[in-house]
């Protein structure tokens, strides 16, 4: 008998209240049985063979138990139930068979011989509902233990983690403190170290400031007349101290300076610079000039053009 019959053969007269009885149990449990129903009649000459015959049918359909059942009724209409083809297809079946057969007090060969016989078909119905249920209720009741021992489980490795939180706390501040002393010291060690350096830095930068000092000086003064007295030879070479002395600056009109006859054209605009302000001629002639002692001399004499 398996823990949980699902795969139900049933073995009696089609229409039959041993039918509904039977069914109707399954029917109200909520469970998801798979019937497999071989009509045969129950009493009667016939009923033997059709009996054996619904037996044999049922071994393809591999079912985990069959129910054979009738209604009430004489003591005689239980003749089929005593033969002996009845019995041995039913001791010899490859699955357990179940009776109930509907007569109180009256027992018939086909009970003795059945896995387990019962009264009614509503009884037979009633006892497969309780296997399941009773499995599924010792299931519930496995789940709920395995639960609580889980739940103690987890309880336990809760508190066991706390405790090991706790201590890694502890040890993690030790080394905490013990890195931040550690720490401190060192930065006392180094700020003295870098202390000392700076005062040995100071005194060598001293020492070569005071070594550098003299050559320095004397070379910043000959670098001072230098400059002077190209400073001098800047202002004797200033443009205006030319204008001042007579010269003047003549540019065109984009502001080149006119060094050669050649660079002229007639109608150009000119702009010739005095050191006192400057003038605007037009060119109306171009003249080569003439090259004589006298001219030499009177430009010499009243100045010219720079």
């Amino acid at each position: 008998m398996p823990l949980v019959p699902l795969r139900i053969g049933l073995v009696t007269s089609p229409g039959s209240e041993a039918y509904r009885d039977f069914t109707g149990q399954l029917e109200r449990s909520g469970y998801l049985f798979d019937v497999r129903f071989e009509p045969s009649i129950v009493q009667g000459p016939e009923a033997p063979a059709q009996i054996v015959g619904a037996l044999t049918r049922l071994g393809a359909f591999e079912p985990q138990l069959v129910v054979l059942v009738r209604g009430g009724g004489a003591r005689g209409d239980l003749a089929a139930f005593d033969s002996e083809p009845v019995a041995r297809a039913i001791a010899g079946a490859p699955f357990p068979v179940w009776t109930g057969i509907g007569h109180t007090g009256d027992r018939s060969v086909a009970d003795e011989v059945a896995h387990q016989a019962l009264v009614t078909p509503t009884q037979c119905g009633e006892a497969v509902v309780a296997a399941v249920a009773a499995y599924l209720e010792g299931v519930d009741r496995r789940a709920r233990r395995l639960a609580q021992r889980v739940e103690a489980r987890l309880n336990e490795a809760v508190r066991e983690l706390v405790t090991s939180c706790a201590s890694t706390r502890r040890v993690a501040r030790q080394g905490l403190d013990r890195s931040s002393q550690n720490l401190r010291t060192t930065e006392t060690r180094i700020g003295n170290a870098a202390l000392v350096a700076i005062e040995r830095s100071q005194g060598r930068l001293v020492n070569r400031a005071q070594r550098l000092a003299g050559p320095s000086s004397q070379h910043l003064a000959v670098q001072a007349q230098q400059i002077a007295h190209r400073r001098e030879l800047l202002q004797l070479l200033n443009p205006r101290h030319q204008l001042e002395r007579g010269w003047s600056l003549t540019r065109d009109e984009s502001g080149r300076v006119v060094r050669s006859l050649a660079s002229l054209r007639l109608g150009e605009r000119l702009i010739t610079t005095f050191a006192d302000g400057s003038a605007g001629s037009v060119v109306d002639e171009i003249r080569p000039p003439i090259q004589t002692a006298a001219a030499n001399d009177e430009t010499a004499n009243d100045g010219g053009t720079l």
